[in-house]
């Protein structure tokens, strides 16, 4: 018969240093005492719960694996090459143009295609990303539900769901047999649920938290093996201000409004660097369709007179606010912020298209 108290020393260094794993030793130990229990039998308990923590270890060290490796897989951008199907985010503040993105998307030549067979997949796949009913069921709405548990946030199945949709839309795109690429957007049709998906999105008391993030998108995207992209769209800061606060009052306050402004487009202009090999288009809104071609090209023309008519078609060029206008838009008092968001706006806008020019 071994020295208990010197099996029980190895024993209890063999469970480790774990709070719950020392609980159990002393379990084991005080049955071992009571019962008599030959050592080998208490060693062999011992095996086979190591061998259970350890089975769960692996498991756990394989799920890990798989995350880090669509982790590294979304880094470097690596997406099927034989695929015909593109998904694309418009990236944008409101009132920078979305409404006219939809209206060129009607006239895209994957059109038929979305408001045909794929139209209901598409909503069911938007309503993922964002629910303004339901804002912990959808991906960039979940962060401002004004629940306060995180229980009622399920990350995880809401990714498993955006996975499962766009590897179902996929498919059915490669089932047809389309001659030429078709291209998905995301959030060009407005939706009751959805918006447009703009930077910020709807109103209310967390309408800075309100946005979307292209890290968690790609990294659903990776995890469904599909190409996703995003076009990154600017405005002239004072046309977005007049949308936002004088035809539309989305603000009642024009500082409020501005500062908004300037951290969404913060957000927009790390997310645009963060993922350069995925950046397809950089679209000045007021410039003309000749100065836009690779929005055209992301979009499925691959005619560019074609797409050119097509966007003069529908492109209303705003006015242009003179001095004046612009000072009664924005007082003196609070030029220092305007210039802060044009600022931001220029810093978009050149590293967009550095971006592009990098590539060749």
């Amino acid at each position: 018969m071994m020295n208990t108290n010197k099996g029980g020393a190895q024993e209890s260094e063999l469970l480790g240093s774990n709070k719950q794993q020392r609980h159990l030793a002393t379990y084991l130990l005080h049955l071992h005492s009571k019962c008599r229990i030959f050592s080998s039998s208490i060693f062999a308990i011992i095996v086979t719960f190591v061998l259970i923590r350890n089975i769960a270890v692996a498991k756990v060290l394989f799920q890990t694996q798989n995350i880090i490796e669509a982790k590294v897989s979304h880094d470097i951008g690596t997406m099927d090459p034989t695929s015909k199907t593109t998904f694309v985010f418009l990236v944008a503040t409101e009132g920078s143009g979305h409404h006219m993105y939809s209206v060129l998307c009607e006239k895209s030549p994957s059109r038929d295609r979305i408001n045909g067979e794929l139209s209901k997949d598409i909503k069911s796949l938007t309503s993922l990303l964002y629910d303004h009913k339901d804002k912990s069921s959808a991906l960039f709405s979940a962060p401002s539900s004004i629940e306060n548990s995180n229980k009622l946030v399920n990350g995880t199945f809401v990714v498993e769901g955006i996975v499962s949709k766009l590897q179902s839309i996929e498919e059915m795109i490669k089932n047809a047999s389309y001659p030429t690429t078709t291209t998905i957007p995301l959030n060009a049709v407005k939706a009751f649920k959805t918006g447009m998906m703009s930077y910020p999105n709807y109103g209310g008391i967390d309408k800075i938290l309100q946005y979307p993030d292209l890290s968690t998108l790609y990294y659903a995207c990776t995890l469904a093996g599909v190409s996703c992209r995003h076009v990154v769209l600017t405005r002239d800061p004072y046309d977005v201000i007049r949308s936002t606060t004088t035809r539309r009052k989305f603000f009642k306050s024009k500082i409020k409004a501005i500062q908004s402004y300037i951290t969404m487009l913060g957000v927009i202009l790390a997310q645009m660097t963060m993922y350069p090999d995925q950046l397809a288009a950089c679209w000045e809104y007021n410039a003309e369709g000749s100065d836009n071609e690779q929005l055209g090209t992301i979009m499925g023309w691959s005619d560019h007179m074609h797409f050119k008519k097509s966007y003069a078609s529908i492109f209303r060029e705003s006015h242009v606010l003179n001095a004046t206008e612009r000072l009664e838009l924005v007082p003196t008092e609070l030029e220092v912020y305007m210039l802060s968001m044009e600022k931001t706006t220029e810093t978009i806008q050149k590293t967009c298209k550095e971006i592009l020019q990098s590539r060749g």
